[in-house]
């Protein structure tokens, strides 16, 4: 882990060998299953970054965060169509974040 990304951690309870990458491989596992979302591996870090199959990324955060979901859009971050994902929670907040996700994403026509 980064310094700057274990620092971050540290209010969380995280410590660098306990638990970001098996939380990172879990939400992967989970949000693979949308045929909305491309998510590849990051370098280390504990957010996601899914690219978003229909492109809208404002509309894709509206319609989660009605579903009780919040993301941010990647358009705040100069990417468009990217939905940036905090997973930094424990294993059944993630879970149960992700399959979310994936159900409120898959309500949406392709």
């Amino acid at each position: 882990m980064h310094s700057a990304q274990e620092a971050a951690s540290r209010p969380l309870g995280y410590a660098p060998a306990n638990g970001i990458p098996e939380l990172r491989r879990a939400a992967r596992a989970i949000l693979r299953q949308s045929r909305h979302l491309d998510t590849p591996e990051p370098d280390g870090a504990f957010y996601l970054f899914p690219r978003l199959a229909t492109g809208d990324d404002l509309a894709a955060a509206d319609t989660l965060l009605e579903a009780g979901c919040a993301t941010v859009p990647g358009s705040a971050f100069g990417a468009p169509g990217h939905l940036r994902l905090s997973f930094a929670t424990d294993l059944a907040t993630m879970g149960k974040g992700c399959r979310l996700i994936v159900a409120a994403l898959d309500g949406i026509p392709a």
